[in-house]
């Protein structure tokens, strides 16, 4: 299909190719880029830090 020209397709073709594009184009917008990754042991303690604020009224 590389050689194929949008003319060339049916619309029921065109329409499966768009909704492809449509697909993989919403997967990566909407993937996890930090997927896989481990949080440091730095940032788990100023997340904990973090969250014992707001618990106890301050500021995020």
């Amino acid at each position: 299909m590389l050689d194929t020209r949008v003319s060339d397709l049916t619309v029921a073709e065109f329409k499966a190719l768009v909704r492809e594009v449509v697909e993989e184009t919403l997967i990566e917008m909407l993937a996890d880029p930090d997927e896989g990754l481990e949080l440091t042991d730095e940032i788990k303690v100023a997340l904990r830090r973090s969250l014992k604020s707001v618990k106890e009224g301050g500021a995020v």
